[in-house]
């Protein structure tokens, strides 16, 4: 007489699993069937994960911390009597299931706010657990929610540092990086939600300067993501409601106008 194995999981086909994590291989035995042969397959033969572990009739568990060095798209996982001359006892996983590496987004951070049109300036960090990955593709999530590349095949360690090469022009709210395995669009990881955000800077002037009345001087900024300013100055050193209109609705692109400064302006 032979007891029977009934493997239950993994079974259902869409269950990922990540090395370090810890999973439980699940089977229901009938009859007296242990100890029993644990095993998996990446797609390039069985491996062992435990040899004789006991069993009970009826429901039964293992829980296997999932091996660093091991990935594949195909894995099932195989039950089987350990017993000599029991081996046709057995019962494999009727769909395959995953085992990926799992890509941890560190920067930018939920809540972070960057500047747009920043070059070389913002990081971008990760680190990985499990199999090898060699090279990453990087993305972020512009206001429509699709993905745009910032890089491809950025050849990475297990933790790893990117510069954004130059921050897109677009102002927006809940944006996201991606980092992808170039060999794996499955294996990626996503970072928080950031804001993207414009910048205004006045250049000139910018302290210290002594202007004649009755000339003209320009007014400068540089600006990144922004339309139109308004340009004021105050006579008190910015305290509250001493703002005096110049300019309004003047295009940011243009960065600078002129001041014709009244003869009678003196401070």
């Amino acid at each position: 007489l032979r007891g029977g194995i009934l493997d239950t999981a993994p079974n259902s086909g869409n269950e990922i699993w990540h090395p370090g994590d810890t999973k439980k291989i699940n089977w229901t035995a009938t009859g007296t069937v242990s100890p029993v042969k644990i095993e998996v397959n990446n797609g390039s033969g069985w491996k062992t994960i435990n040899s004789s572990y006991p069993a009970t009739a009826g429901p039964n568990n293992y829980s296997w911390p999932v091996w660093d060095n091991i990935s594949c798209e195909t894995c099932t996982v195989r039950i089987s009597d350990s017993r000599a001359g029991f081996s046709d006892v057995n019962d494999t996983s009727n769909n395959t299931f995953f085992i990926r590496p799992y890509i941890n987004v560190s920067a930018p951070k939920s809540g972070d706010d960057i500047t747009v049109n920043e070059v070389d300036t913002v990081p971008i960090r990760w680190n990985y657990t499990g199999e090898t990955i060699g090279q990453v593709n990087i993305y972020y999530k512009n206001a429509t929610g699709a993905w745009i590349t910032v890089a491809t095949d950025v050849a990475v360690t297990s933790n790893d540092t990117y510069k954004w090469p130059k921050v897109n022009i677009t102002v927006m709210n809940d944006s996201q990086i991606k980092i992808e395995d170039s060999a794996n669009s499955n294996v990626n990881g996503t970072s928080g939600l950031f804001d993207l955000l414009s910048s205004l800077k006045v250049t000139e002037p910018n302290g210290g300067e002594n202007w004649t009345v009755g000339t003209n001087k320009y007014i400068k900024w540089s600006s990144a993501g922004v339309g139109f300013v308004n340009v004021w100055y105050s006579l008190s050193n910015g305290s509250a409601g001493t703002w005096n209109p110049l300019n309004q609705s003047e295009p940011a692109g243009g960065q600078n106008i002129t001041w014709a400064i009244p003869d009678d302006q003196q401070i």
